[in-house]
């Protein structure tokens, strides 16, 4: 038996179907949403594991986009040490696992959306490890600055390696270096000390370079001997010669001349070859009339430098000034060199001597003089005058003659004409 329904129920029933059918259509539809953000969505499974290869909990997962930090999403590991973090981004990410008492652990990975990854394990550090990669990886940062030049980043990375391991001994070698380069001495040296504490049995030539040359800048005379005394290779002394050198031409400005003797000798002793440091030494004796001592550095410029003009000019006069016999062949051999200049100095020289009433030591002068060098007018016009202030007027006139003879046209031609007349 059907059941009739009034025309009103038949209208509700058809709403009610109506309704239904819609509701069912929102659930679907909102199924099909949520489905498909999470096929867009990538997700990455693993484990973080504890240096020995067991699962460890607690730790934080973090998926950061390279290049974009605010790109990012994070997770914890659970008891098993597994994770799961998902992002709706794709890209080049860092996927990066930390817990304290570890060092980290982290991994490039490429994300596609819609992906997921099951095997994006990491395993942490052992502190300790982690702790010396972290100190090698700031000395070779060091190292890189310090071969671009860079010195005040370098003692900066070759510090923070340091900071990490106390014990990574090339670090304070290299720090040395840096600093060495800034010319900050004292900081130098002790970087040194710490290295050499710590490497005692580096004998290394080049290391004892640099620690004399910190030490020695330093003022650390005792140490800087005893860095120099491990140094026996000839062409290693010899290229500390010019910094010891430059810091002798600086006492000289500041008129300290026994300091620039000091450093001028040294730097000689360091490299016997080093002609000017010699020179340096005769010059400022030289100067100070200390004759015996000019000659000694003398003999060491000539034996360095035997064409050195002012090295056989300041021999000479040191040997005139002390009456020694051996200036006769030293001004030979300075007239050798420098004939004109030469001739024309020694001759006023002599001149000077005469009118300062020093009569016999210019004649000793002079006679050298046209020995060696006999067609030089003014030495035979100077020997002139002066024979003839002592009465030798056969050999007044004969040395006058021979000026007239060279230089008819020399001013003081007329003057020695009238000489003659009168002699």
């Amino acid at each position: 038996m059907k059941t009739r329904t009034s025309p009103r129920s038949r209208a509700v029933l058809r709403a009610q179907r109506r309704f239904g059918a819609r509701v069912l259509l929102c659930s679907l539809l909102f199924l099909a949403v949520a489905l498909g953000a999470a096929a867009q969505d990538a997700v990455l499974q693993g484990k973080v594991l504890d240096p020995k290869g067991k699962g460890t909990e607690g730790a934080k997962v973090t998926l950061t986009k390279a290049g974009d930090p605010a790109v990012a999403a994070s997770a914890t590991s659970d008891k098993k040490g597994a994770f799961k973090v998902g992002i709706d981004s794709a890209g080049e990410f860092v996927l990066r696992a930390e817990k304290a008492g570890f060092g980290p652990a982290q991994r490039a990975v490429k994300v596609e959306l819609g992906m997921q990854y099951g095997d994006a394990n990491l395993q942490l550090l052992d502190e300790a490890t982690w702790k010396q990669a972290q100190a090698v990886e700031a000395f070779n940062a060091g190292v890189n600055a310090l071969q671009s030049g860079k010195e005040e980043e370098a003692i900066a990375k070759f510090e923070e390696a340091l900071a990490i391991n106390p014990q990574l001994a090339h670090a304070h070698y290299a720090r040395a270096a840096a600093l060495h380069g800034l010319e900050r001495w004292a900081d130098a040296a002790e970087a040194i000390d710490r290295y050499r504490q710590a490497q005692p049995d580096d004998n290394r030539p080049e290391l004892y370079q640099l620690a004399f040359e910190a030490y020695f800048g330093a003022g650390l005379a005792d140490k800087a001997d005893q860095a120099l005394a491990r140094i026996t290779d000839p062409a290693a002394r010899a290229q500390l010669a010019p910094p010891i050198y430059n810091e002798g031409v600086e006492r000289t400005r500041q008129e300290d001349l026994d300091g620039a003797i000091e450093m001028f000798q040294m730097a000689a002793e360091l490299d016997p070859s080093f002609a000017q440091a010699h020179q340096n030494v005769a010059a400022i004796e030289f100067n100070r009339q200390a004759y015996a001592l000019a000659l000694v550095a003398l003999d060491k410029l000539l034996a360095a430098k035997p064409d050195s003009v002012e090295g056989l000019r300041m021999r000479f006069f040191s040997y005139r000034s002390l009456s020694d016999p051996r200036q006769k062949d030293a001004l030979v051999a300075y007239l050798a060199k420098a004939p004109a200049t030469a001739g024309a100095e020694v001759a006023s020289m002599a001149a000077d001597d005469f009118e300062a009433g020093n009569a016999d030591a210019a004649r000793t002068t002079l006679e050298m003089l046209v020995g060696a060098q006999p067609k030089l007018p003014e030495a035979h016009y100077h020997l002139g005058l002066v024979c003839a202030s002592q009465g030798r007027n056969a050999e007044a006139k004969e040395h006058l003659q021979h000026f007239l003879d060279l230089a008819p046209s020399h001013p003081e031609a007329e003057a020695a004409k009238a000489m003659m007349t009168e002699l």
